[in-house]
């Protein structure tokens, strides 16, 4: 047991779909999370974590990011909703939007491995 909640094969499919569907900002981030695999932190993208599938995850720094593009417009309690959950597991969310990949992205990347190194010392 790695004290995860099981996932359902639904959540898991719908992972899976969110994965096909990246708008543009979610794939460019994805590129350059895989490209700096290096690191000491794994990212896992579209992954499901109770009810609620989160668009970035890093499982040791118990860090989410979520790209805040038109699927969250007007889903704004939702969003707070997921917040909650996520926040008695432990885990803390970033909210950013779209517009992260376009100018500065290299420097969003390093920042965010940067906030997952910090995280994982606070938890340690």
């Amino acid at each position: 047991m790695d004290g995860r909640p099981k996932q359902s094969d639904h959540q898991t499919r719908r992972a899976r779909l969110l994965r096909q569907e990246a708008i543009r900002a979610e794939k460019r981030l994805w590129y350059l999370f895989k490209a700096g695999n290096k690191s000491d932190f794994k990212i896992r993208r579209q992954h499901p974590i109770g009810p609620f599938i989160v668009d970035f995850f890093c499982f040791s720094a118990k860090l989410a990011l979520e790209i805040d593009g038109w699927s969250h417009v007007g889903c704004e309690a939702q969003d707070a909703a997921r917040d909650a959950y996520l926040s008695k597991m432990g885990i803390k969310t970033i909210r950013v939007g779209p517009s992260v990949a376009d100018e500065g992205i290299n420097e969003f990347v390093e920042w965010f491995r940067e906030e997952c190194r910090k995280r994982a010392k606070e938890l340690a």
